[in-house]
């Protein structure tokens, strides 16, 4: 779900270059990125980590524009069709 509609590419980049990380593909990237308990101490503690998980709390508060883009598609088409209905 996370890959479809949220691009994690860049924070997949800046998690597998952090300190004490092994190199993880993408795709294991998404299921596993919002499961802290799996990174070490050691990595929590640094700086980059620190500026990593600030990046993934912004890019969850805002939402895609992929996202948004779809829902104004959406909300014009049930604009549309609710007033072709109208008539």
């Amino acid at each position: 779900m996370f890959g479809k509609y949220l691009d994690l590419t860049s924070l997949h980049r800046e998690f597998v270059n952090l300190k004490g990380n092994k190199p993880l593909a993408y795709i294991l990237y998404l299921e596993k990125f919002d499961f802290f308990k799996g990174v070490a101490r050691e990595t929590k503690t640094t700086s980059e980590y620190k500026t990593y998980f600030l990046l993934l709390l912004a890019s969850k508060s805002k939402p895609p524009s992929s996202f948004l883009a779809m829902s104004t598609t959406c909300s014009r088409t049930l604009s549309a069709s609710s007033s072709a209905h109208s008539l």
